[in-house]
């Protein structure tokens, strides 16, 4: 699996990410509040988007990377570097959620 940090700022939101089976989502920072939902709304359709112009996962991931969100993503950003995680669990650990 990989991820992608999306950040207002210095503030990170969360992640971004994709594995090779074909699934991708955002996964939401706790930490961050209701910024970090809001935030979430724009990558997900973008996500969706890309699924449904047939490109998969990992390669909608590479496509978003350093992309701004228009509306109410309230200025983020995806970050133009992506990370491993061994899991959607160990992202879900790194967001706060556990």
């Amino acid at each position: 699996m990989r991820y992608a940090r999306v950040r207002c700022g210095e503030r990170v939101l969360g992640f971004l990410w994709a594995s090779a089976d074909g699934a991708a989502g955002y996964e939401p920072r706790n930490a961050a509040g209701a910024a970090a939902f809001e935030a979430g709304v724009p990558w997900l359709s973008r996500l969706r988007s890309a699924r449904l112009r047939g490109v998969r996962a990992p390669e909608a991931l590479e496509e978003l990377l350093g992309a701004a969100a228009e509306g109410r993503g309230g200025g983020s950003v995806v970050e133009p570097v992506v990370y491993g995680a061994v899991s959607l669990d160990a992202l879900e650990d790194l967001s706060g959620r556990s």
